[in-house]
């Protein structure tokens, strides 16, 4: 799975990557925590998005997908995690089929996952997963637009996709062996325009580095 991931502190750098101006600066500053640390989907953070809508925009989304149904946000992210969904089932799962036309990229520069050290997880080991030789990558989403309750303000909600895993993430992630639906640079723009589902299953020729990141004995602390 995907919960965690880091992103690049320099906006402009982000711009240059995608080609295109941030649209909702005011929320580049408020998207703590810091690069240098793990960014948690637990706590629903905003964070750039770019889609195609009128256009290609590298705007601002919230992660956590609100499905359009649903009545109180607060509720439903209660009783539901949609931080991921699976590329495989969100043709038919309800809280991600209306949205698998609207897609979205998620850049960053870096993800997060656990390794199981024994069978019951008492042990992890947490790595840093980059694409090899990109300072930032995309992952593939979808969105769903719902109304903040606190602010009344439209805004973009949306889950990473999940694949399984390349032989290098199937080490790391050594018990459900998934991991995020990175893309190719070349495959942005055949999933924004939203080319079949099924061309971006298999990731097996993605290229990814990892790295271990704890001090002996400190494992749990770091995420």
């Amino acid at each position: 799975m995907c919960y965690y991931v880091g992103l690049e502190d320099d906006l402009k750098a982000v711009e240059i990557r995608y080609g295109i101006t941030y649209h909702q600066p005011e929320y580049w500053n408020k998207r703590a925590p810091s690069p240098s640390k793990m960014i948690n989907g637990f706590a629903h953070p905003r964070l750039p998005i770019v889609k195609k809508d009128n256009g290609k925009r590298l705007l601002t989304g919230e992660w956590g997908l609100i499905p359009h149904w649903a009545k109180d946000v607060s509720v439903f992210r209660k009783g539901a995690n949609t931080l991921n969904a699976m590329i495989e089932t969100i043709t038919e799962k309800p809280s991600f089929r209306d949205s698998v036309d609207r897609r979205c990229l998620i850049p960053v520069s870096e993800f997060y996952e656990y390794k199981w050290m024994d069978a019951k997880g008492k042990s992890k080991v947490p790595h840093r997963i980059k694409a090899k030789g990109q300072d930032l990558f995309s992952l593939a989403g979808i969105y769903a637009p719902f109304e903040d309750p606190e602010t009344g303000e439209t805004i973009d909600s949306y889950t990473i996709l999940t694949t399984s895993a390349n032989t290098l993430m199937a080490e790391i992630h050594n018990t459900k062996k998934r991991m995020p639906v990175v893309l190719h640079k070349d495959e942005e723009e055949l999933w924004l325009n939203n080319d079949s589902l099924q061309h971006f299953v298999c990731r097996k020729e993605i290229e990814l580095e990892a790295q271990p990141i704890f001090k002996p004995g400190d494992q749990q602390r770091l995420l």
